[in-house]
């Protein structure tokens, strides 16, 4: 039926056959992974396979060639992230608005965010820096 079917995609959509942390250990040909306990959930156990079954079962859940799993769709999906951002923030009552233009100067955030300013001199606090163009030019650029 349906649920089955669902069931069986998800598998090939969003999950990978074992994930690495899974694997234990590999000793006398026999593979050692974590699996969870059915009977008592929230439980894990060590399952010890023959190396040669464990990459029969393994080998189940490749692709075949030609078709990939689906990471992000519909919501996920980047081709309209910019829309669904929109969308998401509409929903949830999100009133931001994004800024395209700075309000401040660097020179002003430096000032405001850690009390530092870049004008006076670092050494005698008395005098003003002149404008060597090497700093402007790279807070400028951005």
């Amino acid at each position: 039926g349906p649920k089955q079917v669902i069931n069986y995609l998800g598998g090939y959509t969003h999950r990978i056959a074992i994930s690495n942390y899974r694997l234990v250990k590999l000793e006398d040909g026999k593979v050692h992974f974590k699996v969870r306990d059915k009977s008592n959930p929230g439980e894990k156990k060590i399952m010890v396979l023959d190396a040669l079954e464990f990459m029969r079962r393994f080998l189940l859940h490749v692709l075949p060639r030609g078709l990939v799993r689906v990471r992000h769709f519909g919501i996920l999906g980047n081709r309209f992230k910019k829309d669904n951002i929109a969308l998401i923030r509409k929903f949830k009552g999100i009133e931001e608005e994004i800024k395209k233009e700075v309000e401040t100067t660097w020179k002003e955030l430096m000032q405001e965010l850690i009390g530092i300013d870049v004008d006076i001199c670092p050494r005698c606090r008395d005098g003003t820096l002149e404008k060597s163009g090497l700093v402007e030019s790279i807070f400028d650029s951005r």
